[in-house]
């Protein structure tokens, strides 16, 4: 069974504003990819 990963944004600014956390979810998907897990990201206030 393949991992999968949901990472919410919950950061106030609507995007494409930079915002610091979609910065550090890059980090951490990156790192999720090497071990072969799946992610999604979404961002709460564009929902």
């Amino acid at each position: 069974m393949k991992l999968k990963a949901l990472f919410l944004n919950c950061t106030l600014k609507k995007s494409p504003e930079t915002s610091n956390t979609e910065a550090f979810i890059d980090q951490a998907k990156m790192m999720f990819k090497e071990l072969d897990v799946e992610t999604e990201s979404v961002r709460v206030v564009d929902e």
